[in-house]
This record gives structure tokens, sequence and C-alpha cells, in this order.
């Protein structure tokens, strides 16, 4: 008896374990829509859940799954105002570029995936641009998505540590 109920607290321990990076995007989400009482703050702040799921994708993709990201999209479109599946697809197309991309990304250095990842947020950020602006069938100012870009490749080797830090905190056992 005492060695299934040992076995019990192992296997939920794992489990809560391998939920870790799904729930530090949906922590990031969080942080991201916080109102900090500075206007316009909102338009430019970094999209912390790209670089979550983007470091998860590479590092930990056994954790990770589309659904997690397309129902994290959902819910940051719902809480931010959004069209309900913009953020959600924007997710999943990250989530499924860095998969289809794996084997690249697997052992390379921290500048090459920073600058992969540069890329990849110019990319989106430039079709986010586009998508909203068709959406709204008006012009969409460009500086906040540039600035939104910039800071979100800047906070990049931030939160690259503390992620990692996280990876082998949480998930060294998993």
């Amino acid at each position: 008896m005492r060695l299934q109920l040992e076995e019990f607290w192992h296997q939920a321990e794992v489990g809560l374990r391998s939920t870790v990076p799904t729930l530090v995007t949906l922590l990031f989400v969080i942080i991201c829509v916080l109102p900090y009482g500075v206007p316009g703050l909102n338009k430019v702040v970094p999209l912390l859940p790209v670089i979550s799921i983007y470091f998860w994708s590479i590092h930990r993709p056994d954790l990770t799954s589309l659904t997690c990201h397309f129902l994290i999209g959902l819910f940051q479109d719902a809480v931010v105002g959004t069209p309900i599946g913009f953020s959600a697809a924007i997710f999943v197309g990250i989530h499924a570029a860095v998969h289809y991309q794996r084997r690249f990304f697997y052992g390379k250095t921290f500048v090459v995936l920073w600058a992969s990842f540069a890329l990849l947020m110019v990319a989106v950020s430039l079709l986010s641009f586009m998508i909203m602006g068709l959406y709204n069938l008006s012009f969409v100012p460009f500086s906040p998505v540039f600035f939104q870009c910039f800071l979100t490749v800047a906070f990049y080797p931030l939160l690259i540590r503390i992620l990692q830090w996280i990876s082998r905190a949480f998930l060294r056992s998993v």
C-alpha cells in the first residue's frame, strides 16, 4: 500500500512538473496584460509569451502542445481585446515554425537562436501589422508595432535566462 501511495505521489509530481511550460507561458500573458497605469504601454509591451513559446518549442517540445498554445492564444485575445483567434494563430504559427525547423535550432549557440528569434519576430510583427490593418479597414500606425518588436527582441536574453533556470529547477526529472 505504501509503495502504491509513493508511486501515486511521484506520478502526480511528474504530471505537475510537465505543466510548467504551459503555466509559465500563461503567466507571461497575464504579465503582459496587467494595467501598469502608463498610457499607451499596452501597445508596445514586449510579447513575453512569444519568447516562452519559442524557447519551450525548441528545448522541451515534449511538454508543449499545439493545443495549449492555441488555448493560451485564445485567452490572450479575450483579455487583450484583439480579434478572437488572432493571438492563437500567431502562437500556433510560431510553434509550428519552430517545430518544423527544430533540427536546425537544437544545439545552436545563443546568438544563432537570438538572431533566428529576431527574424521570426520581424515576420510576425509585419504580418500582424497587415492583418490588423485589414481587420480594422484603416491604417494602423507602424511605430507601436516596431517598438513592440524591438522590445520583445531586446527582452529575449533576460527571459531566456529565466526560462533556462526554470527548466533546470523544475524539469530536470521530467
